[in-house]
């Protein structure tokens, strides 16, 4: 039963990416069929949804994430450390690196990074401050 959803959610992860590449995008001459496309996507994600989910969101801990698999997990310490070196948290409400790099459920030579960033909202008022 859990594979047969994992299917499921690759194959809509893969329909939600071909709408929001940028080929479909700017893709003047099929305009019509991308924003049809689009609301169905949408409507049956939206049907779908039927409850809220709350997830605890833990703080990075150098110590306790790099743990296990120092070498392989390495890339989440770098964009820590770049985040600070550049004090880049004055630009994001949040930086949350989320995924199988997250939860250490990881596949070695597959998985990679995903993050989800909040910009300030102030910072998105200020075309000098986004660039």
């Amino acid at each position: 039963m859990e594979a047969s959803l994992h299917v499921k959610n690759i194959k809509l992860n893969k329909k939600l990416n071909i709408y929001f590449d940028t080929k479909t995008l700017f893709n003047n001459q099929n305009k019509n069929i991308n924003l049809h496309y689009k609301k169905e996507i949408f409507n049956k994600v939206v049907k779908k949804k039927k409850k809220e989910i709350f997830i605890n969101l833990n703080n990075y801990n150098k110590k306790k994430y790099l743990k296990k698999d120092k070498s392989y997990l390495k890339p989440i310490d770098d964009i820590s450390n770049y985040l600070k070196k550049e004090k880049l948290n004055k630009y994001f409400k949040y930086f949350l690196v989320h995924g199988s790099l997250a939860d250490k459920k990881y596949i070695k030579g597959w998985s990679d990074v995903d993050t989800f960033v909040v910009i300030k909202d102030r910072i998105l008022k200020s075309k000098k401050k986004i660039l």
